[in-house]
C-alpha cells in the first residue's frame, strides 16, 4: 500500500531522540524504526518478546521443573513409607496371633 504522497513521519523511540523521516509506505516506516532500534524483521508467526520478560518466563519454567522433581521425590518417599507401614502392620498382626513371627522372630527371640 502506497501513501498518496510521501509524508514526514515523526518517530519517537524510547532512549533515542525523536526522528523525522520521509516515507511513502508503512513498510518504509517499519524499516526505519528497525534500523533505529537495531532490530530485524521477525519471521511470520513469531512474536518479539522483551528480554527481561523472556528471562522471567525461563526462570518460572525452571522453578516448575524443580517443583516437579521435588513432587516425584516426595511420591517415592511416600510409597516407601506406605510399604514399610504395611509390612510392620503384618509383622505386628503375626506377633499378636502368636503365629509365625516372620522375619524378625528369629532375630530377637521371645521374652
Amino acid at each position: 500500500m502506497r501513501l498518496r504522497k510521501p509524508r514526514r513521519v515523526d518517530i519517537d523511540v524510547d532512549g533515542l531522540a525523536p526522528v523525522r523521516v520521509r516515507a511513502d509506505t508503512p513498510e518504509a516506516v517499519v524499516s526505519v524504526v528497525e534500523r533505529l532500534c537495531g532490530a530485524t524483521s521477525q519471521p511470520p508467526g513469531t512474536l518479539p518478546v522483551p528480554l527481561d520478560a523472556w528471562n522471567r518466563v525461563l526462570a518460572q519454567l525452571g522453578n516448575l521443573h524443580e517443583a516437579g522433581e521435588q513432587m516425584a521425590s516426595a511420591r517415592e518417599r511416600a510409597a516407601v513409607a506406605e510399604t514399610k507401614v504395611e509390612f510392620l502392620k503384618q509383622q505386628l498382626a503375626a506377633r499378636r496371633r502368636g503365629g509365625d513371627p516372620g522375619l524378625f522372630g528369629g532375630l530377637f527371640g521371645r521374652r
